[in-house]
């Protein structure tokens, strides 16, 4: 059983819930790394992974060897020192085209993030809610702000994810890790990762990724469209006044909390403020 397994919980009402400083909502990089300067900071904290793993979508999986990115590529690239002396910290990183990943894929990073900090996944927060009321002082969430409240202002606009991934059995696919797919105009693009990992296989895996401006419930909501022109940001506003009237006690941020487009450089930045302000760090 590895790292995460151990930390793993799919049923919250299994054991006896301690009260904590701060419950985290999303184990994604906002989250896990608030979490962690939380806990350097002498915080209690409990973070709830709706999915069944952590890292939201920067997570990671080993297929036919190769390190697989499956919601997506991601390639890290900053030029803040604090956020780069920060992610060092975590992970050992390497050098890729303009940017730089994670050897052994995002799942080492956010793994040492949440090192020694009790994580459920599988645990929607209205389920954990449920089992496990008034369990900690402030929450943290990560997660759509409009969802949150049932959309009762209107859903929020949001570009969304599809992508599709084959392990194909020959070598290459392609003769680089990034092209545009004009075969089929639908995609925008495909991925292979051993370019990426550098990791050798005799097979290699490949991800057709295409995203679409309007909204798909059926597909990954992955980018906020806060400028669109079609109204998204005075909705926005509507949740916040509600949020601020009906839930002091929960400040929602991250990417999909603060309806801001982040990048990862900037999620770890807007993170490290927000424990500026929490915790006087």
């Amino acid at each position: 059983m590895d790292a995460q397994d151990k930390r793993t919980e799919t049923n919250p009402s299994d054991r006896q819930t301690d009260h904590y400083d701060y419950l985290i909502v999303g184990a994604g990089l906002f989250g896990s790394t608030f979490a962690r300067l939380a806990t350097d900071a002498g915080k209690k904290c409990l973070v709830i992974e709706e999915r069944d793993h952590v890292g939201g979508n920067l997570y990671c999986e080993k297929i036919a060897g190769i390190t697989v990115h499956m919601y997506g590529a991601h390639i890290f690239q900053t030029e803040e020192d604090k956020v780069w002396d920060f992610v060092n910290r975590y992970a050992t990183w390497k050098k890729y085209g303009y940017g730089y990943i994670p050897e052994g894929g995002y799942n080492v990073l956010i793994e040492n993030l949440l090192k020694d900090i009790p994580v459920r996944t599988g645990v929607s927060y209205a389920a954990f809610c449920k089992d496990c009321p008034d369990s900690a002082d402030i929450v943290i969430y990560t997660g759509p702000i409009d969802a949150f409240f049932d959309c009762c202002h209107g859903r929020l606009g949001y570009s969304c994810l599809d992508i599709q991934i084959k392990e194909i059995d020959q070598e290459h696919y392609q003769d680089k890790a990034f092209c545009l797919q004009s075969r089929h105009p639908a995609w925008v693009q495909t991925v292979e990762f051993k370019y990426i990992s550098g990791e050798v296989s005799d097979k290699t895996v490949v991800s057709w990724e295409r995203i679409q401006d309007e909204w798909d419930p059926n597909l990954l909501p992955c980018r906020p469209s806060r400028y669109d022109g079609n109204g998204n940001y005075k909705r926005y506003l509507q949740y916040v006044k509600e949020a601020a009237k009906k839930y002091p006690n929960i400040v929602f941020c991250g990417r999909l909390g603060r309806y801001m487009p982040y990048n990862m450089p900037e999620t770890i930045v807007e993170a490290m403020k927000l424990a500026q302000i929490r915790l006087n760090t």
